[in-house]
C-alpha cells in the first residue's frame, strides 16, 4: 500500500502552556475546562487534511505479531483502552502492562513485537524499559510529554504541561493518540475498510466539540458529586473498552479523593465480595448493552449509569443516568472519562483536597 503522505512530517517541538490559571480557581479545573483547545492543537499536529499522519513510523505493521502497551499506574486506563482497540481495529494481539511489571517480567520481545509506552519521560522505570526494548530489536513507540530529547524517532508529543494533581486533559489526549494510532495501523494493514477509516477519522475532529457540550453539565455533575463525596466504597464497572473508564475511575477515586474504589468487569460483579454504596457503570456500545445491563440489574437501585444520549431510553429500570453526546464505540470511553474528571474535581472540592501540584504557582 502506498503511503498517504509522501513527505515525512517534521517534528513539532513542544510548547509549554503558560503557568497561569487564567481566571480558574486552580489548574485542575483549567485543564478540564480548556482541554478542547489542547485536543485541537494535538490533532492539528498529527493529521493533514483530515488524514492521520504517522508516516514517520518505520514499522511494517503486517509483520508485527504482538503488542504491549506499557505505562505507569496513572495511565493504566489508557493502556486498557488502547489494547481493546488495537485488537479490534488493527487485528493485533495486544496486552496492557504496568511499566514496573514489564521490567520485572519476561515478555516476548523480538522484531515481531511492538511496544507502545505511555507516560512521562523522566521515569526511571521508563528508561529501563526503553533500553530493554531497543536492545531486543522490538519496535518502540512512545506517547508522552516533551519527548524531543529522547534517542529514538517514534515519539508522539502530547505537547502539554500538566499542573493539576492527576491526569485529566493529558488522559484525554493519550487516549486520542492511541485511537489515531490504531486507526492508522488498521488502515495500513488493510484490516478496516476505507469507509470506516473515513468515518472514524472525521469523527475524531468532533471530540473537542462534544467535550465542550458535556462540560455544560457541570452544575448537574456538581450536585451528583456532593452525594458521591459521602461514599466510602465505590465500584466502577464496564465491558470491553468501557472497562477502561472503570480503571480510570478507580484511579481518580483513590488517588485524588481517598475513596476506597475498585474496578470490576461487569461480568464479574456477581463474584465481587465488595459491598459498595455506589456502582458507577459505563455502557457505550449498543451491542454489548444487554449483558452489561443484565449484570447490573440486581444493583440497579444504587447504580449510576454513564451512557451516550442515544442509548438512554433503552435502559429501563435504571433511574440514575449521566448522558453525553455519543461517538463511535472506539471513542466513547474518552467521553466517559471526562465525566469522571468533572465529578472527581468537585468531590475533591467537597473534601477540601488540593488539586494542584506542589510548586506549580
Amino acid at each position: 500500500m502506498k503511503n498517504i503522505f509522501p513527505k515525512r512530517k517534521k517534528h513539532i517541538p513542544p510548547v509549554e502552556t503558560a503557568v497561569s490559571k487564567d481566571g480558574f480557581p486552580d489548574f485542575m479545573k483549567k485543564e478540564i475546562f480548556t482541554q478542547m483547545k489542547s485536543i485541537e492543537r494535538f490533532l492539528k499536529a498529527y493529521t493533514d487534511a483530515g488524514k492521520i499522519n504517522f508516516t514517520f513510523y518505520k514499522i511494517h505493521i503486517e509483520k508485527i505479531k504482538r503488542a504491549y502497551i506499557v505505562c505507569d499506574y496513572a495511565n493504566y486506563c489508557c493502556a486498557v483502552f488502547g489494547a481493546y482497540n488495537f485488537e479490534i481495529i488493527a487485528d493485533l494481539i495486544c496486552m496492557p502492562v504496568l511499566m514496573s511489571e514489564f521490567n520485572c517480567a519476561n515478555p516476548v520481545l523480538d522484531r515481531y513485537t511492538l511496544v507502545i509506552m505511555v507516560g512521562e519521560s523522566d521515569s526511571r522505570d521508563k528508561s529501563s524499559c526503553v533500553n530493554r526494548v531497543l536492545k531486543s530489536g522490538a519496535k518502540l513507540i512512545s506517547i508522552q510529554n516533551k519527548c524531543a530529547g529522547d534517542k529514538f524517532k517514534n515519539c508522539v508529543d502530547i505537547n502539554y504541561r500538566q499542573l493539576g494533581v492527576v491526569p485529566t486533559a493529558v488522559n484525554t489526549m493519550n487516549n486520542i493518540a492511541l485511537s489515531l494510532m490504531c486507526l492508522y495501523f488498521g488502515k495500513k494493514g488493510q484490516v478496516i475498510t476505507d469507509l470506516y477509516y473515513e468515518i472514524a477519522s472525521k469523527m475524531i475532529f468532533e471530540i473537542g466539540g462534544r467535550v465542550k457540550q458535556l462540560l455544560k453539565k457541570d452544575c448537574i455533575l456538581n450536585s451528583l458529586s456532593k452525594e458521591i463525596a459521602q461514599c466510602k466504597r465505590i465500584i466502577f464497572t464496564g465491558i470491553n473498552t468501557d472497562f477502561a473508564c472503570a480503571v480510570y475511575g478507580e484511579f481518580m477515586a483513590e488517588k485524588l479523593c481517598g475513596i476506597h474504589a475498585k474496578a470490576v468487569p461487569a461480568g464479574e460483579l456477581a463474584f465481587s465480595q465488595e459491598a459498595p454504596e455506589l456502582i458507577i457503570a459505563f455502557i457505550s456500545n449498543r451491542e454489548l448493552m444487554p449483558p452489561a445491563l443484565m449484570a447490573l440489574y440486581p444493583y440497579r437501585e444504587n447504580t449510576l449509569l454513564v451512557v451516550p444520549q442515544n442509548l438512554k431510553n433503552e435502559m429501563s429500570g435504571f433511574e440514575n443516568k449521566v448522558t453525553y453526546d455519543g461517538l463511535l464505540p472506539l471513542y466513547n470511553p474518552i467521553m466517559g472519562n471526562v465525566v469522571l474528571q468533572i465529578l472527581f474535581y468537585h468531590i475533591a472540592g467537597y473534601k477540601s483536597i488540593p488539586t494542584d501540584k506542589r510548586g506549580s504557582e
